[in-house]
């Protein structure tokens, strides 16, 4: 192979250079561009621009050959890899050349760029903040950091790797400039506001410089600018956490509205830089202050989900780890009422010793999120693990394996399989936790995680205690909108199991309760989706339903409450494959779920919908053993066994679901039934009556 000599000699990289030869200046916001003394370059491809916004951003003075062609080239033999390396590099060369410029080397073995010759607007951007000025791409760009190389992701699977890492580290570094930028008193005061509006553009849940902003603003007398600093920071915080600002900022709010200046500007002063009261996170409403009780903020369960450690060769030079945790932190996002601290937050503990006590006292939080990602040539093993940051208890650990041919769908898989391990075991702590607590101490929020795991226990004492659970969360807290929802699903089940004294008069009462929940909070999941199901399953309004749960779907996209409620409706208007496919997602994000009998069942049911009668025992069966109390899951036992003929099976399961519900009967049930269609409430009502249930 000819040897890599596309130029001669390599000279020293800080050499500079005459004070009048043309500069190179890249920039890599909003995508790549490449300018010599402000003439756009005209470059052959993309692969051009990427190289050189890899050598401007790289920490090291020169890059090895192998390496760039391996980055941009890693589905080729390494032979022509290189040899489009070359021809890259020709193209550059005779690109620069065309305008003078000398601002980058290449030798046999390695490339560079003369840093002294080239300007790269990250580099400007830093300089400028650090002499206290607000940079106007920050202040014209909304999240500024996210367009970092944009369009350039798809190069290759190893240049998005690195885009993402370098997004992450761009994002870090525009954060901590404009944090020391905007709390430096020494710079004048319309420029410390301009620095920390430029930081809520970079990072809008940044609550300490919108406080700052407010603070000035009212200061400068202009409350409306303010009170707008106010208003989108709760809307970040609504859209990105579902929480609304802390209190500090509430109550600042709340000072501008009185006209209490003199109060606002005493009380308001920002910390000074390094002082080791950590800031409320986003959602604290009146937090406490002191690091020992960072968690006490709130009943409800919050967690980080800190960088994964990475091991082996290739660990430097990797951002799988990185990768890992922000997936997980965007899919733990859309889980209802659980606060998940933001990536930006929790970078920090990347390269730190792991103390799971000190992280959750810093953060604010109950539980930690960890791991470890161990690479051996093609192979990726994923260790995570769940701790209580109070208890310092595991509370579920689990790992992962898979070959990196395909490493974003590996990536993929390993955050699905976390969240499905998660999930399940926040809500089982939870529970726990409440249990051991003093019954003067429960909130509102542990009423309601008590009342609805009594609710489904199904056993008749213990349903009447989930109602007077339920209605106590209500009373300590009558703007929640999970224990209205839960409330209405009571009056449900009581119709369902045979156990109401009045159908009319509790479907009333579904009906209020399921009104009051989406008034409460019209984008709660577990709301949206208790009422779309019930809609559904009560008064076959199946477009209200089904519009319910796009809401719903869109709020939490993976709940798997979410998936598995939505999935009855499409059995109902005869769409068993849809049904299905709702629940078999329900599954896949919760497959520890303690009200797995639910999701097995509505699988039970889309298979007898598509006449899949043996799945449909199979399911069944599944859910039965889960739960023999659910008397749902025994009708479409029953229904199936009989489908297929095995009738001294189903008169069992008929015989069992006459002494749970001795009311019961045929025909009165399966004309009243969700089944939009007639022939399919025929279809279960012959098949109940072959079963031996009561006409």
């Amino acid at each position: 192979m000819a040897p890599d000599s596309t130029f001669d000699e390599i000279p020293d990289p800080n050499l500079h250079g005459a004070a009048d030869e043309p500069r190179l200046a890249i920039s890599i916001f909003g995508g790549v561009g490449v300018a010599v003394d402000g003439r756009e370059l005209r470059l052959p491809n993309r692969k051009a621009r990427a190289l050189l916004a890899y050598l401007a951003v790289s920490e090291t003075t020169n890059e090895r050959r192998e390496r760039l062609a391996g980055l941009l080239w890693p589905d080729s033999s390494e032979e022509n890899a290189r040899a489009s390396l070359r021809q890259v590099l020709l193209d550059l060369r005779e690109a620069l050349a065309a305008g003078g410029c000398k601002a980058m080397v290449a030798g046999r073995q390695d490339v560079g760029l003369i840093s002294a010759a080239v300007d790269l607007d990250l580099s400007m951007i830093l300089g400028e903040l650090a002499s206290g000025r607000a940079p106007d791409v920050l202040l014209r760009q909304p999240r500024a950091g996210d367009t970092v190389l944009s369009g350039y992701e798809d190069v290759s699977p190893l240049f998005d790797e690195w885009v993402r890492a370098t997004r992450a580290s761009v994002q870090k570094q525009l954060i901590q400039g404009l944090e020391q930028a905007y709390r430096n008193d020494a710079w004048p005061r319309r420029q410390r506001r301009l620095l920390a509006e430029a930081l809520l553009m970079v990072e809008p849940v940044n609550e300490a410089a919108c406080r700052t902003v407010m603070r000035l603003a009212t200061e400068d007398g202009e409350i409306g600018p303010a009170l707008r600093a106010y208003e989108n920071l709760y809307n970040a915080l609504d859209e990105e956490h579902g929480q609304p600002p802390s209190g500090p900022t509430q109550d600042l709010m709340v000072k501008i509205k009185l006209g209490h200046l003199a109060a606002v500007v005493e009380q308001t002063r920002e910390e000074p830089p390094g002082t080791a009261t950590p800031e409320p996170m986003a959602g604290q409403v009146g937090a406490p202050r002191h690091p020992a009780s960072a968690a006490a903020w709130t009943s409800r369960p919050s967690i980080a989900v800190l960088p994964f450690t990475e091991y082996g060769a290739q660990a430097p030079d990797s951002s799988i780890g990185d990768g890992i945790a922000e997936d997980a932190i965007t899919m733990l996002t859309a889980l209802p009422d659980l606060l998940v601290i933001s990536r930006n937050s929790t970078q920090k503990y990347r390269k730190l010793p792991l103390d799971i006590a000190a992280i959750g006292r810093e953060l604010g939080v109950r539980y930690i999120c960890s791991g470890t990602v161990r690479r051996h040539e093609n192979r990726l093993r994923v260790s995570a693990e769940l701790a209580d940051a109070e208890t310092l208890a595991v509370v579920a650990a689990a790992s992962f394996e898979g070959e990196t041919t395909d490493l974003f769908a590996l990536q993929d898989r390993i955050n699905e399989r976390i969240l499905a391990v998660i999930a399940p075991h926040i809500r089982h702590a939870e529970l726990q936790r409440s249990r051991h607590k003093r019954t003067e101490n429960l909130d509102a929020y542990d009423y309601m995680l008590r009342g609805s795991d009594a609710l489904y226990r199904l056993d008749l004492l213990e349903f009447e205690r989930a109602r007077e659970m339920l209605a106590r969360s209500i009373e300590l807290d009558p703007n929640y909108s999970a224990p209205y929802a839960f409330t209405g699903l009571w009056h449900s089940l009581r119709v369902n199991q045979g156990w109401s004294p009045d159908r009319p008069a509790d479907l009333a009462k579904v009906d209020e309760f399921v009104a009051a929940a989406l008034r409460c909070d019209p984008n709660d999941v577990w709301a949206l989706s208790l009422s779309g199901h019930l809609r559904a399953l009560l008064f076959r309004d199946f477009d209200a339903a089904f519009d319910l749960f796009d809401r719903a779907l869109r709020a939490g996209p993976n709940s798997a409450f979410a998936w598995a409620r939505s999935s009855p409706a499409y059995s109902y208007v005869g769409n068993g494959a849809e049904g299905r496919r709702r629940a078999e997602e329900a599954l896949r994000r919760s497959p520890l779920d303690p009200h797995l009998f639910f999701t097995q069942g509505v699988l039970a049911m889309a298979a007898y919908t598509e006449a899949d009668y043996t799945d449909a025992i199979a399911w069944a069966r599944r859910s039965y053993a889960e739960n023999p109390k659910h008397t749902p899951c025994l009708r479409f036992l029953a229904a199936s066994l009989a489908a297929v003929g095995r009738l001294d099976e189903a008169r069992q399961m008929a015989e069992t679901l006459s002494r749970m519900e001795p009311r019961f009967r045929v025909r009165a049930f399966c004309a009243n039934y969700a089944f939009r269609d007639e022939h399919l409430r025929d279809r279960f009502a012959g098949h109940l009556l072959s079963a031996g249930l009561p006409e």
